[in-house]
């Protein structure tokens, strides 16, 4: 499904969501009519904060904080890309793809949650070239992260621990 299909997938799905909310609205209880209305909110939200840049989609909700756009790369347990430390974190987790960050904890801290082109990731660990704006992805292999390479994206804060 191409990215223009895509928005406009999320966009009927959004519409029917809405309509289905309001046709539960009129026939239920007081009660229920309540949760409805939150519902109803939740999907506002993430409609109000949804945009289309560039070729990248991002549905955000409200509550989450706009970063910057940061350099990403890419690292793996190997000897040349932890230097050593495998797995672990700076955290002491043990790093996981798909999940693990590193970051520089003067601008995300520890523990956080961000956003990523849609993905959510956790900021459990750094290094030594992890300066600023950039960030590091964890993947299981080394073939994985040097095919990553060195990307751009728009990152944003959802939860600081």
């Amino acid at each position: 499904m191409s990215r223009k299909e895509n928005i406009s997938f999320m966009i009927g799905f959004t519409i029917t969501t809405l309509f289905l909310c309001g046709v539960l609205y009129f026939n239920n209880t007081e009660k229920e009519q309540e949760e409805t209305i939150t519902v109803i909110a939740e999907v506002e939200d993430v409609l109000s904060a949804s945009n289309y840049k560039g070729e990248q989609i991002y549905t955000l909700s409200n509550n989450r904080e706009f970063l910057g756009n940061f350099q990403l790369t890419a690292y793996c347990g190997c000897w040349n890309c932890s230097e050593g430390y495998g797995n672990g974190t700076a955290t002491g987790t043990i790093a996981q793809p798909d999940q693990t960050i590193a970051v520089d904890p003067e601008v995300i801290p520890y523990g956080s949650t961000v956003y990523i082109d849609g993905n959510m990731y956790v900021a459990e660990d750094c290094g030594g070239a992890i300066v600023g704006n950039r960030i590091d992805i964890y993947h299981s292999t080394h073939k994985e992260a040097v095919e990553f390479g060195v990307q751009y994206a728009d990152v944003w804060l959802s939860e600081v621990r």
